[in-house]
């Protein structure tokens, strides 16, 4: 496991929206960024990697399965997703926090994006944004999102990512009653 990882950011505009403190990121004086996992992400993202191992060996009839490493960075971004995404909804359900929760969220989805820079996740940030009530940094990342999408050659992980995303977002509704 390549965690927890130290990874500097190549170009520091693409982190734009960076612009206080947040959980595990540390801007250098060169202007990249130097990112490690704190304990919750660190913990989301090693669950989620076991429940896929599972899967897999259950699938396979208990051989264990080998990825592709492209595949278990993409994987490990997931984790920081559900991170991400299990602290806006706490958030979004409860005043107390709210603030901390939300930093904490955009730091994840900044680290997932660290991972994979999937344009989606840009609009995932600039959702986190909204729900902390930061207007013009949600309007800049939506147009981060859209320069970005307009460019970008999607391929096989990233079709997955997408899919597993719409999946928790957006479960249908046969899912729900199971």
């Amino acid at each position: 496991m390549i965690w927890p990882f130290r990874k500097k950011l190549a170009q520091p505009s693409l982190a734009f929206w960076i612009t206080e403190p947040l959980p595990g990121i540390q801007r250098l004086s060169d202007g990249n960024l130097e990112i490690t996992l704190t304990k919750g992400e660190e913990e989301t993202v090693e669950r989620h990697l076991m429940m896929l191992r599972e899967f897999a060996m259950e699938e396979s009839g208990g051989i264990e399965v080998k990825v592709h490493p492209e595949a278990a960075i993409v994987f490990e971004a997931q984790g920081l997703w559900l991170y991400a995404h299990h602290i806006l909804v706490r958030s979004l359900r409860s005043e107390s926090d709210a603030d901390a929760g939300v930093d904490s969220a955009i730091a994840a989805l900044t680290k997932a994006y660290a991972l994979c820079r999937y344009p989606v996740i840009l609009a995932d940030l600039a959702r986190a944004y909204r729900v902390k009530g930061d207007a013009k940094m949600e309007n800049d990342l939506n147009n981060e999102f859209s320069e970005r999408n307009s460019t970008f050659q999607t391929n096989q992980l990233c079709e997955s990512f997408l899919t597993w995303r719409e999946g928790l977002l957006n479960p249908r509704a046969e899912d729900r009653r199971n």
